[in-house]
């Protein structure tokens, strides 16, 4: 996600939490100083391959929404879902 500028920095309240607490150096993770995380993504591929929905978006919980809306959009046309759990978006396609 790195090479596609797809991470987001973490506060120095959350580097403290994750180091102190957690016990997870991302430094050392990651393999740099960055101290940051991948963002969040989701994506609806229809099963010819062609890339229906993709939204990339800070806020899981909007993203995981929106992309449930964009799959209902595309309904009946050869979408299938499996990143999704039913609790997030309803069943499968």
């Amino acid at each position: 996600m790195a090479q596609f500028g797809l991470r987001f920095k973490l506060p120095d309240y959350l580097i403290e939490l994750y180091r102190d607490t957690f016990k997870n150096d991302l430094s050392h993770t990651n393999g740099d100083s960055s101290w940051t995380l991948p963002m969040p993504a989701h994506y609806v591929i229809g099963t010819d391959g062609v890339i229906g929905y993709a939204e990339v978006n800070p806020d899981s919980c909007k993203s995981a929404h929106n992309a449930c809306k964009g799959a209902e959009r595309l309904q009946g046309t050869g979408v299938h879902r499996t990143t999704h759990s039913p609790a997030v978006c309803g069943p499968a396609i």
